[in-house]
């Protein structure tokens, strides 16, 4: 994969815009605590850690779980792990095992929020021998990968071929999310440039999860600056 210096503007991590978009100064907190602005954020950020580890812990035990479900003698998801069979009774009788047994209704994680099932499609790239383990028995054989790479990081260029390599340069190079989202940007930007209409930029709506890269041409246009800059590293 080839690395493009900043030829873009920045859209997210460009200090003086996001101080244009919020004065840290005019920030309090109700009844004053906590009382530090630093403190605020420590807390902001381990909450958001913490729900995001218990998140892919539900990611991979679910996944896990719903692979091994046959019905008949067919899987919901083929062995190996990495298709959905499409079969209809399968998936039925998953919904009605789940919803009258169980006691859940597994629709409304599974689809209706996109993050996971966009999520899992990484669990075979960081779990080679996925159905060969047991997360409930060894759970440290599992852990998320990613220090500096956060889900947000992987929902955004989960569709790319070369997604692991963005990552992987985002972790080393220590990225925030704001950093790594103008970084993928650049890239994509630079790549089309390049190569065609190839990636397209999607930003949130409604009844998107979160930003993300498609195949296409990017709906977003980010002018060029003629001075190149460089991310600062965090």
């Amino acid at each position: 994969m080839k690395h493009y210096e900043q030829q873009y503007e920045l859209i997210y991590s460009d200090p003086e815009k996001i101080k244009k978009k919020i004065n840290l100064e005019k920030v309090s907190f109700l009844d004053n605590i906590p009382s530090d602005i630093n403190k605020y954020i420590e807390l902001q950020r381990k909450t958001y850690n913490d729900f995001q580890t218990a998140i892919f812990d539900f990611i991979v035990k679910e996944s896990w779980l719903r692979r091994r479900f046959s019905y008949y003698g067919h899987y919901k998801i083929i062995p190996d792990g990495k298709n959905f069979t499409g079969t209809f009774q399968v998936d039925r009788a998953y919904t009605f095992f789940l919803r009258n047994y169980v006691g859940t209704d597994h629709r409304l994680y599974s689809n209706d929020w996109r993050l996971l099932p966009r999520l899992s499609r990484y669990l075979d790239i960081f779990f080679p021998h996925f159905e060969l383990g047991d997360p409930f028995k060894n759970p440290d054989d599992f852990k998320y990968p990613y220090t500096y790479m956060n889900l947000e990081c992987l929902y955004l260029v989960y569709q790319m071929p070369e997604k692991m390599e963005l990552i992987e340069h985002g972790e080393n190079s220590k990225m925030s999310f704001s950093i790594f989202v103008d970084y993928v940007i650049n890239y994509i930007s630079c790549y089309n440039e390049e190569h065609g209409n190839t990636y397209k930029f999607r930003m949130m709506h409604d009844r998107f999860l979160g930003n993300y890269i498609s195949l296409n041409f990017p709906e977003k246009n980010v002018s060029k600056k003629k001075k190149k800059r460089t991310y600062k590293r965090k």
